[in-house]
């Protein structure tokens, strides 16, 4: 562990922020891809997301995981790098208790991961499906969520088991995607949990 310190000018170079904290590391880490080991785990929910686009949203999407109980997370390989500086910021640390698999045939572990006795549910506004009518309860279900601009590819919708939607009123097309995945993360955590 080797501390070097820097000049302003050098470190004004290298700084991903306006208003850092004066600190830069450097670290060594680790994609899971060892799906193996997801399909041995019994959980009670694991996200998919699909091609999501923005860093605050993933971020966003990693601290709520965790406050949720979610332990696994799939990310497919158009996703935004979640090492990138400002994901890592979104996660306030979240991202480094939470395995994340980067996967690059989603189709292969989707299969897998039906074989093992997953439930995959699809949020699309294409269905008359509220989320909070289904029962999650005794289930190992995997959720999916789409990229900010598309929403979910049509081929993962029609391999899903069950299309879910949020009730929204006035003239919105749609939630933000980290807003989704929190609402209907935490209905199921309430489902599972028992929680009134």
């Amino acid at each position: 562990k080797k501390i070097n310190i820097l000049n302003t000018k050098v470190y004004n170079k290298i700084k991903s922020t306006d208003n850092s904290q004066g600190i830069i590391a450097k670290a060594n880490y680790k994609i899971k891809y060892d799906i193996n080991k997801l399909l041995a785990l019994n959980d009670y929910l694991v996200l998919l997301l699909d091609d999501i686009n923005d860093p605050g949203n993933l971020g966003t999407i990693y601290r709520m995981a965790e406050a949720c109980g979610i332990k696994n997370i799939i990310t497919t390989k158009n996703c935004v790098d979640s090492y990138s500086p400002k994901v890592i910021r979104a996660t306030m640390g979240s991202m480094f208790r939470l395995n994340i698999y980067e996967i690059d045939n989603i189709y292969e572990i989707v299969l897998m991961l039906k074989n093992n006795n997953y439930i995959f549910y699809s949020t699309t506004l294409d269905t008359n499906n509220y989320y909070y009518d289904i029962d999650y309860k005794n289930k190992k279900n995997v959720v999916i969520f789409g990229n900010e601009a598309n929403g979910i590819r049509k081929d993962l919708i029609d391999i899903s088991d069950i299309k879910i939607k949020i009730p929204m009123q006035g003239n919105i097309e749609s939630l933000n995607v980290a807003v989704s995945a929190s609402i209907i993360s935490y209905e199921i955590y309430r489902q599972v949990h028992n929680e009134k």
